[in-house]
């Protein structure tokens, strides 16, 4: 039979829309229950990252009891499999790390969650990266802009 590029298409567009909608938005049902195999595959790929950003906030918050308390927490649920999707775990340990900073650990918490903001930019921004280069060029475009027209240009302060 001919090789057919669109239907190749499709299922990598398919493919590449349902990796980052899964890890985007966990409670879209139909996709988890239709994607469950690469939802463990997500989990696995993004424990390294996970993990490694863990121990850097760990160097960063060295010496305070309550933030290696909160890194450490947040160790064991990376391990434990917890986090199905990368928004629950940024958002965890953010939470983690405000619930200490009215407290005596708040400097070394702040520090921390400066750094937490940092990785958490370079991960989305590697995630749309990865996303996108695994994408065709028209399909490609059509990201960018649905992305560009949904910025929320009011956030941006002023020119």
């Amino acid at each position: 039979p001919p090789h057919n590029s669109n239907s190749k298409n499709g299922s990598k567009k398919q493919e590449i829309l349902q990796k980052y909608a899964i890890t985007l938005f966990p409670s879209v049902s139909f996709l988890e229950v239709s994607c469950t195999k690469r939802m463990e595959d997500l989990v696995d790929e993004f424990s390294t990252t996970f993990l490694e950003s863990i121990k850097e906030l760990e160097e960063i918050g060295s010496g305070d009891a309550e933030v290696g308390r909160v890194l450490e927490d947040a160790r064991l649920r990376v391990k434990q499999r917890h986090y199905p999707c990368a928004p629950n775990f940024w958002e965890d340990l953010k939470r983690g790390l405000l619930s200490i900073e009215d407290g005596k650990s708040k400097p070394k918490a702040q520090q921390v969650s400066k750094r937490l903001a940092k990785l958490e930019v370079q991960f989305w921004a590697r995630e749309n990266k990865e996303m996108l280069r695994g994408m065709d060029p028209e399909f490609r475009a059509e990201r960018l802009i649905d992305w560009v027209q949904s910025l929320d240009t009011g956030d941006l302060g002023p020119d």
